[in-house]
């Protein structure tokens, strides 16, 4: 994809699995949640969306929500993930996955 060569990525690191691990000493219940199509969630610009701009046998179309196979995606949608749990204890977010002890 011609795009993502150009995208400029933010790079927000996951979490070390031992940090997380970690984290859960001393749990005794845990939950997991899954944010289901989470990237789908954050909508685009419009600027940004015609840049996701691609033509099929029926026209052009473009998306609105953030897609899956932009290289900047999985950075971008991580640090908004933490930002939103940020300070709340007995939570670790890796990707679209909460986990809650």
């Amino acid at each position: 994809m011609e795009l993502n060569k150009n995208v400029m990525r933010e790079l927000h690191p996951l979490p070390k699995a031992e940090y997380s691990l970690n984290l859960l000493t001393g749990a005794k219940i845990l939950s997991k949640l899954d944010a289901n199509s989470g990237f789908w969630q954050i909508p685009l610009d419009k600027k940004s969306s015609y840049l996701t701009t691609f033509i099929t046998p029926f026209g052009r179309f473009r998306f609105q929500r953030l897609p899956f196979g932009i290289s900047s995606a999985p950075d971008h949608f991580q640090r908004r993930m933490s930002q939103m749990l940020e300070g709340i204890p007995g939570t670790i977010c890796h990707m679209d996955d909460i986990l809650i002890w």
